[in-house]
């Protein structure tokens, strides 16, 4: 797949941070997965002409391995393909509170990162 933009580690971080906390203010801690689908929507939609699921962090992967959520920078807590939608004991982008999507640690970089 075709990449859109470059994006680098911190600017993923800093561009899904400022999405996240842009819905929490609109839409309180824990909208519904129909508010949160178009939120992501008509933000990605109003900055960019396309992100990968409408995720900054996908789009980020996305330059290191196409099929894998390896290169993902938040830590999901289970290091599995799509593991932001899993909720395997772990946040899950459709269902937790903002708050704690926010509250996600990184994960380390990878030197071909660097």
């Amino acid at each position: 797949m075709e990449l859109n933009f470059e994006l680098s580690f911190d600017e993923a971080v800093r561009k899904h941070k400022e999405m996240w906390e842009a819905m929490q203010n609109s839409l309180g801690d824990n909208p519904t997965l129909a508010e949160r689908a178009a939120f992501k929507a008509g933000w990605v939609r109003a900055r960019e002409k396309r992100v990968i699921n409408r995720c900054y962090l996908c789009e980020y992967n996305e330059q290191f391995h196409s099929h894998s959520c390896v290169y993902c920078p938040y830590n999901w807590n289970n290091y599995i393909y799509y593991g932001c939608e899993k909720g395997i004991g772990t946040v899950d982008w459709r269902t937790s509170k903002i708050s704690d999507i926010l509250a996600l640690p990184l994960r380390e970089k990878y030197e071909e990162e660097e």
